[in-house]
C-alpha cells in the first residue's frame, strides 16, 4: 500500500478523534430559537441535591394515566451523560422537574442533557431534542475565623468567633461534631450553631488567655569584661589572637552573677538596671567563697536613682524626732 496514503488516513483518524474529545469537554449551549418552547432549564453550577428542571412554554394537559405512570413517562424523557440515576414528576403543567438520586451526582462533574422535547409538545424536526449542560460544585470546605478577643469589661476570659462554609448542604444532627476545637490554656466553652444548610458558626468562650513567659536566665560570667556597646549589653572575651563578643538579652534575663577575672562598665550597668536585672558577685563556681562574704547584689534603681532621694533621706537625719 502506499505509505502517503497510510499517513493520510491516520492523520483523518487523528483530527477526528481530537474533534470528538473536544465536542465532549465542550458544554453544550442551547440555540435561542428553543426559546419558542422553553422558558427556563437548569444550567450552571449545581450542588448535590439539586433537581434538574425544565420549564416550558406552554402547559401540558394531555397526560394520561396514574401518578406513578405519568412520572416513569416523564423519566425517560431525560438523557444524561454520564447516566444519571432518578426520576421526574410534574410540579405543576408547565414545569418538569428530575430528582437525582442521593449520591448519583457526583461533586465536580460536567453533565449533558438530552431532554426529548418532541415527545411532550408538538415541534418541528430541528426541535425535538433539546440539549443543556451543567456541572456540579467540587466538595470544598472554608473554614474562617475572627481571631481571639478580649474585652475592656472583662480581661479575664477570651472569645473566639467564626464561620465553616461548605459548598454542599448536609443534615447532620451533631453539627459540632463537624468542627474540632482545642485550647491549650485554661477553660474554654465551644457551641456551634447551624446558620443553614451550608452554613455553621461557632463560638468558644471562657478563654483563660496564656500568660508569657517569665525571665528566667540566669548568667554566670568570668574572665570577661560586660559592657554596653550600640544599645546593648555584652560581654567581651579575649583570646590569643581575636576578642569575641556576646551578647545578653537583658529584657529575659533576671540575675547575672560575675565571677572572678570580670568587670563591668557603668554605661552597662546602667542598662541592667533599667531591665531590671539584678547583678551579684561571686567566686569561682558561681559559689560566695572570695573572703567568706555573701553575694553582694545591686538591686535596680538602688544606686542610679535621682540625687533629690538621698537628700530627702538625710533631712531625716537632720531631724532628731524622724531620726532612727
Amino acid at each position: 500500500m502506499d505509505t502517503k496514503k497510510i499517513w493520510r488516513r491516520f492523520a483523518i483518524i487523528a483530527i477526528s478523534a481530537w474533534t470528538i474529545n473536544g465536542c465532549t469537554n465542550t458544554p453544550a449551549v442551547p440555540d435561542s430559537s428553543f426559546a419558542e418552547y422553553i422558558s427556563g432549564y437548569t444550567g450552571g453550577v449545581l450542588s448535590g441535591d439539586d433537581h434538574i428542571i425544565i420549564e416550558l412554554e406552554s402547559p401540558v394537559n394531555d397526560l394520561q394515566g396514574t401518578e406513578t405512570e405519568i412520572n416513569k413517562a416523564l423519566t425517560k424523557l431525560f438523557r444524561f451523560s454520564p447516566s444519571i440515576e432518578g426520576s421526574a414528576q410534574c410540579a405543576n403543567s408547565r414545569r418538569i422537574e428530575f430528582i437525582p438520586e442521593k449520591g448519583s451526582l457526583k461533586a465536580g462533574k460536567t453533565y449533558t442533557c438530552r431532554f426529548l422535547l418532541g415527545n411532550i409538545v408538538e415541534t418541528d424536526k430541528s426541535h425535538k431534542e433539546f440539549e443543556f449542560s451543567f456541572r456540579t460544585a467540587p466538595k470544598e470546605a472554608r473554614l474562617e475565623s475572627g481571631g481571639i478577643r478580649i474585652s475592656a469589661t472583662d480581661r479575664v476570659n477570651a472569645v473566639v468567633t467564626g464561620k465553616l462554609t461548605l459548598s454542599e448542604g448536609i443534615d447532620i444532627d451533631n453539627p459540632a461534631s463537624l468542627i474540632d476545637f482545642k485550647w491549650s490554656g485554661e477553660g474554654g466553652t465551644f457551641d456551634v450553631q447551624e446558620t443553614d444548610r451550608n452554613t455553621l458558626t461557632f463560638t468558644a468562650t471562657e478563654l483563660k488567655p496564656i500568660l508569657g513567659s517569665k525571665r528566667a536566665n540566669i548568667y554566670y560570667l568570668e574572665m570577661c569584661r560586660v559592657m554596653q556597646k550600640d544599645g546593648r549589653v555584652l560581654y567581651l572575651t579575649e583570646g590569643e589572637k581575636q576578642r569575641q563578643y556576646w551578647n545578653i538579652p537583658i529584657a529575659n534575663t533576671t540575675v547575672i552573677l560575675l565571677g572572678t577575672g570580670t568587670s563591668i562598665t557603668q554605661a552597662a550597668v546602667r542598662m541592667l538596671s533599667s531591665a531590671g536585672v539584678l547583678v551579684g558577685f561571686c567566686g569561682d563556681g558561681a559559689t560566695p567563697v572570695v573572703a567568706g562574704t555573701e553575694i553582694e547584689w545591686l538591686c535596680p534603681q538602688s544606686e542610679y536613682r535621682p540625687t533629690q532621694y538621698v537628700q530627702g533621706w538625710l533631712s531625716f537625719w537632720l531631724d532628731e524626732a524622724k531620726r532612727l
